[in-house]
């Protein structure tokens, strides 16, 4: 318990890697479309220039810190593996799970859409509706399509688990049931300070 984080660092921990990445998305998606690319691209792209060295490099400047070298050797925790039961009753769980929830959110994620027609129009379109009528080279989609698979579907869950669960989550489990609730949750966020 002796490396528990103070609540601001925990709090700007948390915080930081989504700010990076949405200020990397608003400034990569004009490029993106010029590019003659679809604008959800740059949130692929942002993965692999924002996310990962920065969740990555910050835990490997900890171990070096710790280590004397480029480690993650008593910087990421939980690393005990899971029995292969586990793994056969909650992958199907979860995968149910993903389904469900991305049936909810699609009303939603329609909805702000087209809500966003108040804001200034330097800002860019980060959630764009696909209109059939708009029509990209079958290169173009491939190579969105193959990046997108990578960088959310391979890359990002990694790194993700390394600095959210195996760094962030052990110096905050003090708060006991809280600390993946908190860590989980936007909102849970600024709730750290009135937990402890």
């Amino acid at each position: 318990m002796d490396d528990q984080h103070p609540l601001s660092k925990s709090v700007l921990l948390h915080l930081l890697p989504g700010g990076a990445i949405l200020a990397f998305t608003v400034l990569a998606v004009p490029l993106v479309e010029r590019l003659g690319f679809p604008s959800v691209l740059a949130g692929s792209l942002s993965i692999l220039f924002v996310l990962v060295p920065l969740e990555i490099g910050y835990l490997l400047h900890q171990g070096r810190r710790r280590n004397g070298r480029l480690s993650l050797a008593g910087i990421v925790r939980y690393r005990e593996p899971m029995p292969l039961w586990q793994y056969a009753i909650f992958a199907p769980v979860l995968v149910l799970w993903f389904f469900v929830a991305s049936s909810w959110w699609r009303p939603v994620e329609s909805a702000f859409a087209g809500g966003f027609s108040w804001l200034p129009a330097w800002i860019p379109d980060l959630l764009p509706s696909y209109d059939p009528a708009t029509q990209y080279p079958a290169a173009v989609l491939t190579t969105m399509i193959v990046l997108q698979v990578v960088t959310s579907g391979l890359v990002a869950p990694v790194v993700e688990e390394l600095y959210f669960r195996g760094y962030l989550l052990p110096r905050i489990d003090r708060l006991g049931f809280w600390a993946p609730v908190i860590g989980a949750s936007p909102i849970g966020i600024t709730r750290l300070t009135t937990l402890t």
